[in-house]
């Protein structure tokens, strides 16, 4: 896994405004993908970023990078532990929701992917909510996921994160270490 691949996709929970993202990427030996992973924890931990794998298929490998406290802060709202728990999720610790996410991702089709990732990724629940009702039509605008209530927050939100994503992009070239990107919002 190329830092740049990571920072390319990852940059706003770099900098603290997500509580996640996730990367596909590609690897050459199993060993080696868990190489990588530990390494970049060893890199992001202390700034309270956190790197799992959720997936493997073939040579490609789905990466969650996350901050454990912005996801359990989501969890405050009652319609999304709610919503998880329709999704068949049981507990809500943060290694329980991984697990079960990881379970139904490694379980899904093409034709029933765990929507509910958009939690895990920071999307606003009735966004998430809104592209099940419509099965992911009639959206109001598309960018990072696609919007069906606050457009106008929505636009500020994917401008702000393109401009993340070019500034971490533009330093990592420069030389900046990536554990120097990420941000401490303890």
């Amino acid at each position: 896994m190329s830092e740049f691949q990571l920072v390319r996709h990852c940059s706003p929970t770099l900098a603290g405004f997500k509580v996640g993202n996730i990367v596909n990427c590609s690897f050459s030996s199993i060993e080696q993908l868990y190489e990588d992973i530990s390494h970049l924890n060893s890199q992001l931990n202390g700034k309270g970023i956190y790197a799992v794998l959720l997936r493997v298929s073939g040579s490609m490998a789905l990466i969650y990078v996350y901050r454990p406290h912005k996801l359990l802060t989501s969890l405050k709202d009652p319609r999304v532990t709610a919503f998880l728990s329709k999704c068949g999720y049981k507990k809500f610790t943060i290694g329980a929701l991984i697990n079960a996410l990881r379970r139904r991702l490694v379980a899904s089709r093409k034709d029933d992917f765990p929507h509910e990732i958009g939690i895990f990724l920071g999307y606003p629940f009735e966004d998430i909510i809104g592209f099940l009702d419509n099965k992911g039509k009639n959206s109001l605008l598309t960018g990072t996921w696609k919007v069906y209530s606050d457009v106008c927050t929505a636009r500020c939100t994917f401008a702000k994160h393109k401009k993340c994503t070019k500034l971490y992009c533009e330093r990592l070239s420069a030389g900046t270490p990536i554990s120097r990107l990420a941000v401490n919002i303890y």
